[in-house]
């Protein structure tokens, strides 16, 4: 199978490639291991507030339970670059197991030619990047993989159409209820985005191409999305925490980052169509999510805020525009205003404003008790010091 890897993905061994096979548990507890050790336990636990307070999941949601249902009806396979080696489940059909050894042989070649491990390495405010990364590791792999698994029929992955390759890589085990969309979405979307992009370059350079873009991989989810602007090697926008002295201060920074298009669209597609969804992240230019606590009365409250510039100049910005549209009607209140705001019992108020090219949200502030949380503010707190912030903060053009 390496050589025929070889052959189709166009791309040499520089070594042989150590393989183990493990029972599904064990792949899984593996697997699940590593994540923890590359992140910090701060880290996961202050994405897991951000996520319910953006309402990405629900209040009291098990983030870390739900995403390893995920991975237990899918895992298949991983390949793990600190150790270099394959790691396969045992239990697997002889032909997922030929996807699977070839899917992940891939990722070995990836990490003999271009050091795979440090590239995905999480690394504080590193932005979108790793994800990025992640995403033509995945498109390579998957449209190597389809190559090998056609080349009996004389087809590569490119005679296929796109609801083809979105229907081989998604899984009906996907459909289970009781996960969030958005971590559906999640695992999925390194495979769809990634594979458009490795097929765009494809078209234009073979594989060859793909090679090229290896050496200087995108630095950004918009840049993987739009290859033109990977091209011109277009930078996200620069945007600032926004200032929270109007709300009394005292806060700490727990986490933030730059979370990019791609987690725009995803974020957008809990409220409107996918294609409406796209449109709307799309015209993303630069953002920035911060996590905020201050201990108040006894008790930790937390405020998030993320702030999206779009691209684009002047009072009028359709892109902005367009975004406040779906966010507002995904709220249920299209009233035509340029800010919005809903109450909730346990996050607090979920609130956004636009102002010329930017859109400004804010979620919170709330407190945990034990294991539950409860709202701390009101939209009448939240809404005024969102205006202010947009007119104090925006960055200058």
């Amino acid at each position: 199978m390496l050589r025929r890897v070889e052959t189709r993905r166009q791309l040499p061994a520089r070594g042989p490639v150590r393989s183990l096979t493990l029972d599904r548990q064990a792949l899984l507890d593996r697997v699940q291991s590593q994540g923890e050790s590359e992140v910090p336990k701060q880290v996961t636990e202050a994405m897991g507030v951000l996520m319910q307070a953006m309402g990405w999941i629900p209040p009291g949601y098990d983030h870390d339970k739900g995403t390893r249902k995920l991975l237990e009806a899918q895992l298949a396979g991983y390949y793990e670059p600190r150790s270099k080696t394959m790691f396969l489940a045992r239990d697997l059909p002889v032909d997922e197991a030929r996807a699977t050894l070839a899917h992940e042989l891939v990722h070995a070649l990836q990490d003999q030619h271009y050091d795979l491990g440090p590239r995905l390495q999480y690394r504080p405010e590193s932005g979108d990047e790793p994800t990025a990364i992640q995403c033509l590791a995945e498109g390579d792999a998957t449209s190597a993989m389809i190559d090998v698994l056609l080349a009996e029929q004389g087809q590569t992955a490119l005679d296929l159409s796109e609801r083809e390759l979105v229907a081989l890589m998604v899984d009906q085990t996907m459909s289970s209820s009781d996960v969030p969309p958005i971590l559906k979405s999640s695992l999925i979307a390194p495979y769809t985005d990634g594979l458009r992009f490795v097929h765009a370059l494809r078209r234009r350079g073979g594989w060859a191409e793909v090679d090229r873009v290896w050496k200087r991989p995108p630095t950004t989810t918009e840049q993987l999305l739009h290859l033109e602007k990977y091209d011109r090697n277009e930078g996200p926008l620069p945007v600032p925490p926004p200032p929270t002295d109007a709300l009394g201060g005292g806060f700490r920074v727990l986490l933030t980052d730059l979370l990019g298009e791609q987690s725009l669209r995803l974020t957008f597609e809990s409220w409107a169509t996918p294609r409406e969804a796209r449109l709307a992240a799309e015209g993303w230019g630069g953002d920035r999510v911060t996590l905020l606590s201050r201990v108040r009365d006894g008790l930790e409250e937390f405020l998030v805020t993320w702030w999206v510039r779009f691209d684009g100049e002047g009072p009028r910005c359709p892109d902005a525009a367009e975004a406040f549209s779906v966010l507002a009607r995904g709220l249920r209140h299209d009233s035509g205003a340029p800010d919005v705001c809903v109450e909730r019992r346990e996050m607090g108020p979920l609130a956004a404003v636009s102002s010329g090219c930017n859109l400004l949200i804010a979620a919170g502030p709330f407190v945990r008790a034990g294991s539950t949380w409860a709202s701390r503010g009101a939209c009448g707190g939240v809404l005024p010091w969102l205006r202010q912030a947009v007119e104090r903060g925006a960055p200058p053009r």
